[in-house]
């Protein structure tokens, strides 16, 4: 992960180059050692640098998609343009022109202008961090939202493919037993994909922070658990040709996935 990545080298840069400054104020020389250690500061700085174009254009081509993706909340896109305005702050150059600021200081042998470089430096290397965790924080938090979004359109999603086929199965004859196994096969998928939601429903549950949130996720697999049970009890009925059990659990099906609905919905 670039992101990751970019805050990684901007804290070893950090490091770097406190180093650096606390061993030029003891002695105001520019050693040797730390002429070497400024030279590894300037590749990691690079790399710092170079991470960040990549991050910039990862959200340009993110924020491109969602634009054209219908199905973005107004929620979603305020939050990735927050993002993508935090990085446009981020002035990975001005890093460079402090970077050779301390150069040219150090040329001159002027311990004034080499000590003003270096906490220009220093200040604006945090700065840069303290903006990188904050996207990084930002875009945790978004894809939560995306996932939690996800989850209310699958659930909506699948609550409508069951009241078609409850209807498709109350429009079909008993006695036609390539429909009833057609049906049948239908409600299987069915399950399965409420299988998959279940499932989503558990692991998006682990990484929410808000207690409300996970209490209804938590509620939310834990009920899911219900759909799928009448779901395969109607696809055995439809195989076996019982049209009235199979509608029975059928609807069963449908009044637990409208539970299912309301609880994502209050979850979001």
């Amino acid at each position: 992960d670039a992101l990751e990545n970019a805050i990684e080298d901007s804290r070893r840069l950090s490091e770097q180059l406190e180093k650096i400054q606390r061993e030029y104020i003891k002695t105001e020389q520019m050693e040797w050692s730390q002429k070497k250690e400024l030279d590894r500061a300037a590749e990691t700085q690079k790399a710092v640098q170079d991470k960040i174009e990549q991050v910039q254009e990862s959200l340009d081509k993110t924020m491109r998609e969602l634009s054209d993706n219908e199905m973005t909340s107004q929620q979603i896109g305020e939050k990735l343009e927050e993002i993508q305005k935090l990085m446009q702050e981020i002035d990975s150059k001005e890093l460079q022109k402090y970077m050779d600021q301390l150069r040219q200081a150090m040329e001159k042998l002027s311990p004034e202008q080499i000590k003003q470089a270096l906490e220009n430096l220093q200040m604006n290397t945090k700065e840069m961090l303290e903006r990188l965790e904050r996207t990084a924080s930002l875009l945790r938090e978004l894809q939560k939202e995306q996932r939690m979004e996800e989850l209310v359109r699958q659930t909506q999603d699948l609550m409508e493919k069951q009241a078609d086929l409850n209807e498709k199965t109350g429009d079909a004859s008993e006695k036609d037993s390539k429909k009833m196994n057609d049906l049948a096969k239908q409600q299987e998928e069915l399950a399965r994909q409420a299988d998959e939601m279940q499932k989503g429903a558990k692991d998006l549950e682990q990484e929410m922070e808000d207690p409300k949130v996970k209490e209804e996720l938590q509620q939310m697999s834990q009920e899911q658990e219900g759909p799928q049970q009448n779901m395969r009890q109607a696809s055995k009925n439809l195989q076996q040709q019982q049209q009235s059990p199979a509608m029975q659990q059928q609807q069963q099906a449908m009044e637990k996935m409208v539970s299912l609905f309301k609880r994502a919905n209050k979850a979001q």
